[in-house]
């Protein structure tokens, strides 16, 4: 796999690619949709960011623009007035789950957690994967407080840790 061990490789838009129905997103979310850049992929869950910005409409949220996709029909979302971004499985009736306070924290907080790989490996013990697993914690917690509320995209992800998910034999390629 090119680019192994991970990284955190940054995506910029074009401005002219922000979406139209979209009159004035927040300064902070055009800076980091076009100038800044937000994570072009990493191994959770399928992360992929779009080729294209969309705009999307969200009950009872209004217009947010998808920037990425994450596993089967899950889409990564910023709420353009507040920049929170959004997890949304797209099944009928879904509701936006909250991930990160705001663009800059996600893609800090999905640069830094990738730095810190590798966590363990196949032979760690449970003490091992459970200490890795509470330093990702942390450094979730110290870039953006409320990722770490139960049942978030953040959360989930050091309990997968936590669970034996990430070892360096299984994410590495042969």
């Amino acid at each position: 796999m090119p680019g192994w061990p991970p990284r955190c490789e940054l995506v910029v838009y074009p401005a002219a690619s922000l979406p139209r129905s979209i009159p004035h997103p927040d300064a902070s979310v055009t800076r980091a949709l076009t100038r800044d850049g937000v994570p072009k992929a990493w191994f959770y869950a399928g992360y992929a960011a779009s080729r294209e910005l969309r705009a999307v409409d969200v009950p009872p949220l209004g217009r947010l623009i998808r920037f990425a996709s994450s596993g089967l029909g899950a889409s990564i979302l910023v709420e353009p007035a507040l920049g929170e971004v959004l997890f949304l499985v797209t099944v009928r009736g879904a509701v936006p789950a909250f991930v990160n306070s705001s663009l800059a924290q996600f893609t800090e907080t999905v640069r830094t957690v990738v730095d810190r790989y590798p966590y363990y490996s196949m032979a760690s013990s449970p003490h091992e994967v459970g200490a890795a697993a509470t330093e990702v914690a942390a450094i979730v917690e110290a870039i953006d407080p409320p990722a770490l509320a139960p049942q978030l995209y953040w959360t989930t992800f050091v309990e997968d840790m936590r669970a034996g998910a990430f070892p360096s034999e299984v994410l590495a390629p042969d």
